[in-house]
Order: C-alpha cells, then structure tokens, then sequence
C-alpha cells in the first residue's frame, strides 16, 4: 500500500527533475538530501549535480551555488520533491545554528 505523503513528497525516477535553488542553499545540502534517499555517497551526487549544471556556479565552484539557479537532477530512484529538499535543508540550517549558539552560563550565588 503506498503512502500518499511519502509519494507526495518523492518523485519518479522519470520525472523532470530541477530543483530551484534558495537563498544560502548550498550544493552539500542539497546532494547530501539526495545521497541519503539513495544510499549514496554525497560527494559522488555532488559531482553529478555540477557537471549537469556548470553555468549554475560562479567560476564553476561547487562552493559559489547561485542563489535562484535551477538544478537539473541526476536521474536516480528516489529523488525528493522541491518542497521536501526545502524543507530538509531548513531543518538543517536550524539544526546547525542551534549547535553552533553558545549557552548562557548560569549565575553562581558569587554573581548573585
């Protein structure tokens, strides 16, 4: 029985595959979605994605992905949707932030 939030949010191997590229996207987050759905290694999916999409990078550096660029995916089985690769990458940079944000030291009764 298919799921119909799981089928939702994947598409078909032949499908028209692009993904609109968001502000502070990078290719990392992006292939590193794709890998996991494919039991992939990301910097393979990375390099698929740059040499299908040369004129998506500034000087062809997979670290300078435009902003507004729209991918052409590498035909794999599981390809996730814009909506879940947007979200899935949302949740990581929030993940990151809040990994990154120190914690406020508690006051001592000394500072009291």
């Amino acid at each position: 029985m298919n799921n119909p939030s799981t089928a939702s949010n994947k598409v078909t191997r032949n499908a028209t595959t692009q993904y609109q590229v968001q502000r502070n996207d990078s290719l990392w987050m992006i292939a590193q979605q794709i890998a996991r759905e494919n039991n992939l290694d990301t910097s393979t999916v990375m390099k698929q994605i740059q040499s299908q999409n040369p004129d998506a990078f500034i000087n062809q550096d997979a670290d300078q992905l435009k902003a507004d660029a729209k991918l052409r995916l590498p035909s794999y089985d599981v390809i996730p949707s814009q909506q879940s690769l947007e979200a899935a990458i949302s949740a990581q940079r929030q993940y990151s932030r809040r990994a990154n944000t120190p914690v406020p030291k508690k006051a001592s009764a000394k500072d009291v």
